[in-house]
């Protein structure tokens, strides 16, 4: 059993390999749970159902990685310019994603 505000593993391996891709994350993203109010991330059940990081000043790419978070529903990194290439295939796996 997973404790309230405590990431399950599997969505902190995802988290933590997609944000190891990226620089300029937001300087409270401190400790080892993104569902531990760090800014941008919500969690629904330890799980992370929301990425809103617009306009945070974001670079890097966003990895193949993503596909693996199956509970997101939303996925909001506009407006970040250094954030560059493609969306990779495997965002096709997102079956609850309804804000990209």
């Amino acid at each position: 059993m997973v404790a309230e505000g405590e990431t399950t593993d599997g969505d902190l391996t995802t988290f933590l390999s997609l944000i190891n891709t990226w620089e300029n994350t937001p300087p409270n993203w401190v400790g080892s749970d993104p569902c531990d109010d760090w800014v941008g991330i919500k969690c629904k059940n330890s799980h992370i159902t929301s990425i809103t990081l617009s306009s945070t000043g974001l670079a890097g790419q966003l990895s193949g990685d993503i596909g693996s978070l199956s509970e997101l529903e939303t996925l909001d990194l506009s407006y970040n310019k250094d954030l560059t290439g493609p969306l990779p295939e495997s965002i096709k796996e997102l079956k609850k994603l309804a804000t990209l």
